[in-house]
């Protein structure tokens, strides 16, 4: 999956030395490859792996009318043996596409595939692994080029950024009726695999089980190199609701390490901003809350 890569070079706009940055984020200030590989240096994700990549703009106007797979810009280079960056084989189309349901050929930039970072290979593209027992449960490759099949194609992506930001763009209504393929979500649509605290019912998180959840922050402290950040609730409960993030997740981006300022300082800023994150809550008997604790650190993401 290269959706993201890392800044070799500090920019007024993206951030500093060693950020992450996604494609997306490019492209909002580049229309074309060459003017954004003229601005902006970066290098692979992966610490492990650190090649220098170029940055590849799919403007609408490139899509071809007859492809079966959806171009999306993305990063690309020769990245060493075992990068869990390192492109896939590139999916077959297969023999029985109809020709009456062709793959819509603009790329919407909304991801309709779950793409499960704990099936990449463990320690190469985070801080932390993948949780034990997490599998790619729709068996396509992690390479961040579309599936192809019965004459669509699918958008994918492993990184909770993605799906957030297609969320947000999404009314309530387009929410309940726009797709999203993954093993926890059984409803299959963006309705269902968010959680948002802001209006759901938060009396106790155990039975809604994996989720992408969203919240605001109330407040949080560092412990032994994590963060415990305390959600806000739309009607406050006796159980608090904790997400614990790893402080090498957060300084992964700009807002992060912002955030931890704001937490590490108890400034009022924090309140107004949203996280959002995967996984499922569990009860802590000895501190009487009910946390999550982030796996991966494309499971993370903080609203700027």
């Amino acid at each position: 999956m290269h959706e993201q890569a890392r800044l070799s070079r500090s920019h007024a706009t993206l951030g500093q030395i060693g950020d992450l940055v996604s494609i997306e984020d490019i492209e909002k200030i580049y229309p074309t490859s060459a003017s954004a590989n003229n601005a902006v240096e970066v290098e692979c994700a992966n610490p492990r792996c650190n090649v220098k990549v170029s940055i590849t703009i799919i403007a609408p106007a490139e899509a071809k009318k007859d492809r079966k797979i959806t171009p999306s810009s993305h990063f690309r280079g020769k990245h060493i043996d075992g990068c869990d960056r390192k492109p896939a084989q590139t999916a077959q189309t297969s023999s029985t596409v109809s020709p009456t349901q062709p793959a819509h050929p603009l790329n919407t930039g909304i991801p309709v595939v779950w793409a499960d970072p704990g099936a990449t290979s463990p320690g190469t593209g985070g801080s932390k692994p993948g949780a034990p027992g997490q599998i790619n449960p729709s068996g396509t490759s992690a390479s961040g080029r579309s599936q192809v099949g019965a004459g669509t194609s699918q958008s994918q992506s492993q990184r909770v950024e993605k799906f957030a930001k297609a969320w947000l763009e999404l009314t309530q209504q387009a929410r309940r009726g726009q797709p999203l393929e993954a093993h926890w979500n059984t409803e299959g649509t963006y309705a269902s695999a968010f959680y948002p605290f802001d209006y759901l019912n938060t009396q106790t998180m155990l039975p809604i089980g994996e989720r992408i959840h969203t919240a605001s922050v109330v407040s949080g402290r560092a412990s032994n190199g994590d963060f415990h950040i305390l959600l806000k609730e739309q009607t406050a409960s006796t159980v608090p609701k904790v997400v614990i993030v790893d402080a090498a997740i957060l300084n992964s981006s700009a807002a992060g390490r912002t955030l931890g300022t704001q937490l590490t300082n108890q400034t009022p800023q924090a309140q107004k901003t949203y996280l959002f994150f995967f996984g499922a809550f569990h009860a802590n008997p000895t501190s009487g809350q009910e946390e999550l604790t982030v796996a991966h650190r494309y499971h993370f993401y903080v609203q700027t």
